[in-house]
């Protein structure tokens, strides 16, 4: 796949489709992930080697515990994305399920005007039939 080629996932969020833009960053994201997961790996073996000083050992500690505090900053700004998220979807969920009531009743409405109208129709001819009788004295 060419690098300038444009891809369309079928996601759509407010409005806007994704692209890839938003797939190259999520490359982009994975590749950061599988970097930090590797410098961790190395961070351990700082921490469990017993030839290196303990100063060392502190601060690279100190750099794990920072890492793992910004990782659960960032769960909890997903978590509240997804509960935004989860509530914009009930939200419009909940105005499908209002936007069907309002259908039905304006079909069943409909089908009441279509009614009245044919009722109406008929009494117009049925009282025009009886007035042409009144006027010309029922010979037509």
């Amino acid at each position: 796949m060419a690098a300038d080629q444009l891809i369309l996932i079928p996601l759509e969020y407010k409005g806007q489709y994704y692209d890839a833009l938003h797939v190259k960053n999520g490359n982009a994201c994975k590749k950061q992930s599988e970097r930090e997961l590797q410098e961790s790996i190395e961070m351990l073996k700082i921490v469990r080697d017993p030839g290196i000083d303990w100063g060392d050992k502190k601060r690279t500690m100190d750099q794990v515990i920072e890492r793992r505090a910004s990782a659960g900053r960032q769960l909890e700004a997903l978590e509240k994305q997804g509960a935004q998220l989860a509530s914009a979807v009930l939200a419009k969920q909940r105005q499908l399920v209002r936007i069907g009531r309002e259908t039905m009743e304006l079909s069943l409405c409909r089908a009441e005007v279509d009614e009245m109208i044919d009722l109406t129709r008929k009494s117009i001819n049925q009282m025009n039939s009886a007035m042409q009788q009144v006027h010309f004295g029922g010979a037509m």
